[in-house]
């Protein structure tokens, strides 16, 4: 016959008192967890209706373009020879390319007398194609972050959307003073007439391109309008 052998009264105790810390500590491992989950879920409920781009502001960039110093009849004579030379290559690349432009070229430019061409692949890859269409070793082939087809897109975009808000007269709209695809930046380039924070972060969100790194801020008080 087997014997039961019970426990104390002050084993029992300690037991019960055991069970009892055990249960307080799970219940507030539970409870830990339950707050850092809700409050995760009420800051992804405010990320997703309060972007944080849009804190952030437009930077509006001074004009960086230097007027030219007057040359003389032959310094401009010398530059007319370069600039036709540099043409007829960019021409011979439009040529091989044809109708549509290949989504790895990002523009062409030409300064210090060098004929540049902007890739947005590694330059490697397409230089001895771009020597040989241009027949110039020295061309000058750096790598960008967009094509110029993507930018050209983008311009074409903004330009009817412009037109449109010019036709309500909308206020906003008429900030902007000039528009343009600037190559050497391999950026969109809005210039606009007041070098004011507020009405820049307003007419870029009215623009849908606040947050776009694509896009060029520059205080340059030319005005433009439409026809």
């Amino acid at each position: 016959m087997q014997t039961l052998i019970r426990p104390s009264a002050k084993i029992q105790q300690d037991l019960n008192e055991a069970k009892t810390s055990n249960h307080k500590t799970s219940l507030l491992k539970k409870m830990f967890i339950y707050v850092g989950c809700l409050v995760a879920l009420i800051g992804l409920c405010v990320l997703t209706v309060y972007p944080v781009y849009e804190n952030s502001h437009v930077v509006i960039e001074d004009d960086d373009r230097t007027p030219r110093s007057p040359m003389s009849e032959e310094q401009a004579q010398l530059e007319m020879r370069f600039s036709d030379a540099y043409n007829s290559q960019y021409n011979s690349l439009l040529r091989y390319w044809g109708d549509v432009l290949p989504d790895y070229y990002g523009g062409a430019f030409i300064k210090d007398r060098i004929f540049h061409v902007l890739v947005t692949c590694d330059p490697e890859d397409v230089r001895e194609e771009i020597v040989s269409v241009t027949e110039n070793p020295n061309v000058d082939i750096r790598q960008c972050e967009y094509s110029y087809n993507e930018l050209t897109e983008l311009r074409d975009r903004l330009s009817t959307t412009l037109k449109e808000l010019y036709e309500e007269k909308n206020e906003v709209a008429m900030l902007l003073s000039a528009m343009m695809l600037e190559e050497k930046k391999n950026r969109v380039r809005l210039n606009i007439y007041e070098n004011d924070q507020d009405k820049a972060d307003e007419f870029a969100s009215l623009l849908g391109i606040r947050n776009d790194k694509r896009v060029r801020f520059v205080y340059a008080p030319y005005r433009i309008t439409y026809a």
